[in-house]
């Protein structure tokens, strides 16, 4: 056994990881609820459980659902959504994405895994990451194709690998697993991934 007085390595992890969790409590109790789809987002709520009461966000959650993702999403953290809105996805462009999405279970469940991102990215993080305007954080979600994000006259932006970008909207809601932006357009894999997929 240790001497009194002396932290073991596992005890100044232990440590360290109290005090991360008691940051990340006294954030969420500080911070003012985020609405979207008009339902304030609760921070004892897993984000799933959020998407499922924003009326912006119908089709995510079915989509979510026919692909097994919202048990992800339901799941342990943290983790982040770019979470495109009921128009992006029915407006989406090019057709044949959409017409894709419409019946490529597979392909549906890979762009999904393109707006998730394995890690808490806030938008604080997002800015911190970009020294001025014009550079690009670059954040990598579970398809691992790779995410942009630009700040332009005080708008984030999101792009894909296209070269496509959204606006986000309605930013850091903060979940009991993670956070959730929401996103005007969706986020699409390389071209040559969607062709040989």
């Amino acid at each position: 056994m240790p001497k009194s007085g002396k932290f073991t390595r596992r005890g100044v992890m232990l440590s360290g990881a109290a005090a991360m969790l008691g940051g990340c409590a006294w954030r969420r109790r500080r911070l003012p609820p985020v609405v979207i789809g008009g339902n304030a987002v609760s921070p004892t709520e897993p984000i799933m459980t959020a998407l499922r009461r924003s009326s912006e966000h119908t089709r995510l959650v079915a989509a979510l659902m026919s692909t097994g993702l919202d048990k992800r999403l339901e799941g342990i953290g943290p983790l982040t959504i770019f979470a495109p809105t009921d128009a992006a996805l029915q407006n989406l462009r090019p057709k044949t994405e959409a017409a894709r999405l419409g019946g490529d279970q597979a392909y549906v469940k890979y762009v999904l895994e393109g707006h998730i991102v394995p890690a808490e990215v806030s938008t604080k993080d997002i800015r911190a990451g970009i020294p001025q305007i014009g550079k690009l954080t670059k954040v990598f979600p579970l398809n691992s194709a790779v995410i942009s994000l630009r700040q332009k006259d005080g708008v984030l932006r999101i792009f894909d690998t296209r070269g496509r970008f959204g606006r986000i909207g309605a930013s850091d809601a903060i979940a009991s697993n993670g956070l959730i932006h929401v996103i005007d357009d969706v986020v699409l894999p390389p071209e040559e991934t969607s062709e040989s997929s």
